[in-house]
């Protein structure tokens, strides 16, 4: 049985009125179901056609998985404008926007079999890497 071990760790001691200190650690089973791939990984040059993200997952999602996504594009810097955002869509629904630099992480279901996650950008072309691995 496959397994992925899962940190996070957050601190600040000047965001609120106290200090945040949060260490979680999670090993989480990624045995495969009846799909004959449960994973997919990779880099994307992101246009505003929506790519799909979990294409190496015969027939889409069909149970949890757990995502990871990255805006690798460059942030606003000595006067050269940001790549643009990476909007996340569900079933082509948007869910979110990540700014260049930004990532995120969640645990995602499509509520049916042959699920599917894209991304695109409003304009412009953007960068992204992300990871999505089907849970059973």
């Amino acid at each position: 049985m496959a397994s992925i071990k899962v940190n996070l760790t957050l601190n600040s001691s000047d965001v609120f009125p106290y200090v945040v200190d949060i260490n979680e650690t999670k090993t989480i089973s990624t045995a495969s179901d009846a799909n004959a791939n449960s994973s997919s990984l990779g880099q994307l040059t992101v246009s505003t056609t929506a790519l799909n993200i979990n294409t190496e997952i015969d027939g889409g999602i069909d149970n949890r998985a757990l995502v990871y996504i990255k805006n690798t594009g460059s942030v606003a810097k000595d006067g050269v404008s940001a790549d643009p955002n990476i909007i996340v869509n569900d079933e082509a629904a948007p869910i979110m926007e990540i700014a260049p630099g930004e990532f995120c992480f969640f645990p995602y279901n499509g509520g049916g079999a042959d699920a599917y996650l894209t991304v695109a950008t409003a304009a412009g072309t953007g960068y992204a890497s992300f990871m999505v691995i089907e849970l059973t």
